[in-house]
């Protein structure tokens, strides 16, 4: 199989969307995050905060703070607002690594 699409990549993190909130199809977290798997591993620049927040809440996976954070970090290194915030929040609350107000500092000036 080769490359995907810009349009069957945006396909395949919109399952993960379809699966996480039922649309169409049966509810399934665990589904959801297959999905968004896929879609992370080919590039899709959504997907490693969709990761993340599955991790961060224990839909479809442990919930595993440091797990969590690692897909958050990777969504900011994209460039992602929302992944540059839940960082920010994580190193303000000590939420899957240690608390550190300078790194939070550091990570709201990115945005």
């Amino acid at each position: 199989m080769g490359a995907l699409t810009k349009t069957e990549q945006q396909d395949v993190d919109e399952l993960g969307n379809m699966f996480r909130q039922g649309i169409a199809v049966k509810q399934g977290y665990t589904e959801a995050n297959m999905w968004y798997l896929k879609a992370e591993n080919q590039g899709i620049s959504g997907a490693p905060l969709s990761l993340a927040n599955t991790c961060y809440q224990g839909r479809g996976a442990k919930q595993h703070s440091t797990e969590a954070v690692k897909w958050w970090r990777k969504a900011a290194d994209q460039g992602l607002p929302n992944g540059q915030v839940m960082l920010t929040q994580a190193y303000e609350h000590g939420l899957g690594l240690a608390t550190s107000l300078p790194k939070a500092l550091e990570m709201c000036l990115r945005l």
